[in-house]
């Protein structure tokens, strides 16, 4: 038999006797897994358990907040239950753990043999003389002769040691196994030692033992993975859209898509097609749909006019006017639940507008993500603060008070803010709640850096000479930063860049390509008139200006650039002196979203987009929250089907949770003949949108600094 077939008969004849059987390695075993589950539970738990609590956070205390804090944190009597289980657990599991290490520490191990040593039982020193040793065997042999000690057990067994340690000391071969192995015949035979108990194998707990080895390898184990299973494709199923509605969204976008076009869109979703109607849901879902303002009803039967379209159709509906609370506790629990389902597939017509190459439909797509997070329309963006209602909304947006979003409420005086509290009741408390979530609102994000060009190959900016194929780069700085008593200022504004700058300040080409300046807006045709102008030589028989002419020309572009300057320095004047009077309050990040009316909790993200206003959508990142500013790149590349001439581009920066927090930029470029070399760094196109991956849909080589 060869060397592996004697170890696999010794590892069956090991497992099958019970000698082998160690039951203090299983109770080291045992041990060591208890302490490896034990140690961490209980600090953790203890932790816990001792710690103390942390300066509360000023939060909202509206109704709708304290519904969404109760259904997270669980009923008082649940969470007491759940604490004294943890507890007995705990104790349960110590006490096995003490009652064991004593088992181990007072058990009376057999102590080991002793190795076998030939001259030992020959009662002669190690490394004797042949004579010796024949001389020791001699008087061995008679000693324990059988002959000589008939009927004893003991001298017999003490002859056929002697004549094995003679046959050892005596034989080559021994003797070298011997001093090699320990062994005169050679290597020992294999060791098991199986850390379980002995009781395993004992004949009368067959019956049990096999009945917990099928319940947990047959039952137990599979029940488990098919559980896992199960939640696992679930989970992954809830965050990527349907391919058929995937399918469905491209066909149904188009460029005149908006927000409540989209509405319709998502409704239709196949995820939704599975919902449960109830026979009284009809009814229900026509009387809440009485009850919408006329504005915000559903005008026209959807495309696909099936019953479970309807009824998601009018429920979202229902929640973007904030009348969820009306509708039966059946037809709540089921708004929850599409909602719950309901961001992948926002970020699914994304992907369908990103696929059709349409602008104004990808940035109406986040759009809608807003108004879902917050639960009204865009139309009301001042519901976004607690307490206030349609009605509160209409009043802070008439003459009286003409505020129109959350900034321009921030910036309404104090006296006037005593006024609507007063005249619609408010509380203090109510008051005190709007003015915590009005400073977690992000709408005082601005540019605080935005420079556009062509890169060289020393990462220099350059706007001159663009054509067809060109890269863009966007290098870009976000601050978040709000003054007291005042809103966000306003930092949208036009961008000229190349020639058409140098035309308008009077600088020459190459010195204009080093700066970006704000200037005024002006009508793309009244620019295009200006470039065309500039552009159309003289006629053959036109007269050259005198002299004269050429000093008044000269002196007119000199005094309208002063008093361009002029103009610039006193804005800039105004702007450091109102900075200086006011107090830089910096917005603490890590709050989830203010959504009380949208189950769970997620942070805000923010999403650059550009394309030609009105028309192909060409790129957009993803940048995560950030604290108080944000540094990045963003590139571009200028369609190959672009005309030369003049063109308007348009970079939009949306937060995906909160309504009026965009930031717009229009970039005016002038495209010249030609097309631009194949660059080696191409921009990163947008890849489809992926809830998957923790809400990390897309990212930019930007860095954050608090």
């Amino acid at each position: 038999m060869s060397q592996l077939g004697r170890r696999v008969s010794a590892f069956i004849m090991a497992v099958s006797s019970e000698e082998h059987y160690n039951d203090s390695a299983f109770n080291y075993f045992l041990l060591f897994f208890l302490f490896i589950f034990l140690a961490p539970s209980t600090y953790v738990f203890a932790r816990n358990r001792l710690a103390k609590p942390a300066a509360a956070k000023p939060t909202c205390q509206c109704a709708a907040c304290m519904k969404r804090k109760r259904e997270a944190d669980g009923s008082p009597a649940t969470r007491s239950y759940v604490s004294i289980l943890k507890v007995s657990l705990l104790v349960i599991f110590w006490s096995l753990f003490v009652f064991l290490l004593f088992s181990v520490a007072t058990a009376n191990e057999a102590p080991a043999p002793e190795p076998y040593n030939p001259y030992a039982v020959l009662e002669i020193s190690t490394g004797a003389a042949n004579e010796e040793i024949k001389k020791a065997y001699r008087q061995q042999s008679l000693k324990y002769h059988p002959d000589r000690n008939p009927g004893n057990a003991t001298a017999a067994e003490m002859y056929l040691g002697v004549q094995k340690a003679y046959e050892t000391l005596t034989n080559e071969l021994a003797r070298s196994n011997w001093e090699k192995y320990g062994n005169p015949d050679g290597p020992p035979a294999i060791v098991i030692g199986i850390a379980l108990p002995r009781w395993l194998v004992k004949g009368e707990n067959n019956a049990i033992v096999l009945a917990v080895y099928f319940l947990f390898l047959i039952v137990l184990v599979p029940t488990v993975v098919s559980m896992w299973w199960r939640k696992h494709n679930k989970a992954h199923a809830e965050t990527k859209p349907d391919d058929n509605s995937l399918k469905r969204y491209v066909t149904m976008m188009d460029q005149l898509t908006r927000a409540r076009n989209l509405i319709e869109f998502v409704s239709s979703s196949e995820e939704y097609s599975q919902i449960f109607i109830r026979p009284s849901d009809d009814e229900a879902l026509t009387r809440a749909s009485k009850r919408l303002p006329e504005a915000y009803s559903i005008k026209k039967k959807p495309r696909l006019d099936t019953a479970w379209v309807r009824k998601v159709q009018s429920l979202l509906h229902v929640h973007l006017s904030r009348q969820a609370d009306k509708l039966p506790e059946g037809l709540q629990e089921d708004l929850d639940a599409i909602l719950r389902r309901m961001r992948p597939l926002v970020f699914g017509t994304l992907n369908a507008a990103i696929y059709r190459r349409f602008f104004v439909p990808s940035t109406q797509c986040l759009r809608l993500n807003q108004m879902l997070t917050q639960g009204c329309w865009e139309e009301r963006p001042l519901m976004q603060l607690p307490h206030i209602t349609e009605e509160m909304s209409q009043n802070l947006q008439s003459k009286k008070y003409k505020v129109s979003d959350v900034a321009s409420f921030v910036a309404l005086p104090k006296d006037k803010k005593d006024a609507f509290a007063e005249e619609e009741k408010l509380t203090s408390d109510q008051m005190r709640d709007i003015d915590v979530v009005a400073q977690q609102i992000p709408f005082d994000v601005y540019f605080s850096k935005f420079e556009f060009g062509v890169a060289d190959a020393n990462g220099d900016l350059h706007q001159t000479n663009l054509q067809q194929n060109s890269i863009i780069t966007i290098e870009f700085e976000l601050t978040r930063w709000r003054e007291a008593g005042e809103g966000a200022q306003d930092q949208s504004s036009d961008l000229i860049v190349g020639d058409l700058n140098a035309q308008r300040t009077g600088i020459a080409p190459a010195a204009a390509a080093k700066t970006i300046e704000p200037v005024k807006s002006r009508s793309l045709k009244h620019l295009r008139s200006r470039k065309s102008k500039a552009e159309e030589p003289a006629a053959p028989d036109a007269k050259p200006a005198s002299p004269a002419a050429d000093t008044e020309n000269k002196d007119k572009e000199t005094q309208q650039t002063e008093a361009d300057k002029k103009d610039e320095n006193k804005e800039k004047e105004k702007v450091d002196k109102t900075k200086s009077l006011k107090k830089k309050v910096v917005i603490e990040p890590g709050r989830p979203v203010h959504s009380p009316f949208y189950p769970g909790e997620r942070d805000e993200s923010w999403y650059m987009l550009v394309g030609e206003q009105g028309g192909v959508f060409l790129n957009m990142i993803r940048i995560p929250n950030f604290s108080t500013r944000h540094e990045g790149k963003f590139m571009f590349q200028i369609p190959e089907q672009e005309k030369p001439g003049l063109h308007l581009y348009t970079v939009t920066l949306m937060c995906d949770s909160y309504l009026g927090c965009d930031q717009t930029r229009h970039l005016r470029m002038f495209i010249n003949k030609g097309t631009a070399p194949k660059p080696q760094q191409q921009p990163t196109l947008p890849a489809p949108v992926d809830e998957d991956s923790g809400d990390e849909y897309y990212s930019d080589s930007g860095s954050e600094s608090d």
